[in-house]
């Protein structure tokens, strides 16, 4: 990135000293200077912009990343059907990692792009009767529409709509007193919206903290297992939370 700056001001002062022989290097030096630090930034797109042709302009530059983590509770993880002798498992309140890659289109304001998430849960019991445990996981991606409401330069307030689609998987451990141990893996798709409201609070123009918060809407699935359907339900419906860094290149 330093040789980028260093080769975009020598490129301005070799074409200003070609336009005027009044324009010297010192010159060129005082105004930068004299720049905001959102200046030198956009200062420096413009020019990185005109130096490199093959690369569509403002192609990386309208470009952010967010990584950040999730918790979220499911509507319905239903698993009375699975004999688990150990008793009831505590599965319905998830963690997990949420990435986004977003560009800025049409304004400031808006940006649109894709959303990653994944989310797991596991509870295990030991009781009289036996041993059991249950695994939850989950992964989605979806199409997120951003729109920021108040944007400054030290934070912003927005809102982000996401239909996706998702996947899920429960694995169970079942083992009864003095019998054998038996594994069921059961598996299914769904559809999703994510509607989420959040704030972010700008270090500088290129790294924000974020906090939001939203709810899921997903489609109820029997889940399947060894492609059958079964009596196990999935519903990864419900309120969620995340935090996160933003990255703006």
């Amino acid at each position: 990135m330093k040789v980028t700056r260093i080769a975009a001001v020598l490129w301005l002062m070799g074409g200003l000293t070609a336009l005027s022989g009044e324009v010297s290097p010192d010159d060129v030096i005082r105004a930068v200077d004299q720049m905001t630090p959102e200046q030198v930034q956009d200062f420096q797109q413009k020019l990185e912009a005109k130096m490199w042709k093959p690369v569509p302009q403002g192609f990386f530059t309208r470009m952010a990343v967010d990584v950040g983590v999730s918790y979220s509770s499911l509507d319905t993880v239903d698993l009375s059907s699975v004999s688990l002798s150990g008793g009831r498992m505590d599965v319905d309140s998830v963690s997990g990692l949420d990435l986004g890659v977003l560009w800025q289109v049409f304004s400031d304001r808006f940006r649109f792009g894709l959303r990653f998430g994944g989310l797991a849960s596991t509870d295990s019991n030991l009781a009289g009767a036996g041993y059991s445990r249950a695994d939850v996981a989950a992964g989605n991606a979806s199409l997120a529409a951003n729109y920021q409401w108040v944007r400054s330069d030290s934070w912003l307030l927005w809102t982000e709509i996401a239909p996706g689609a998702g996947s899920a998987a429960i694995e169970t451990v079942d083992t009864p007193a003095g019998q054998a141990t038996t594994l069921r893996s059961f598996d299914g798709s769904f559809g999703l919206l994510d509607l989420q409201a959040g704030v972010s609070w700008r270090f500088n123009p290129v790294l924000a903290l974020s906090l939001s918060g939203g709810y899921r809407f997903a489609e109820s699935v029997d889940m399947e297992e060894g492609g059958r359907t079964s009596g196990v339900e999935f519903d990864a419906s419900g309120f969620n939370g995340r935090g996160g860094l933003a990255v703006n290149f």
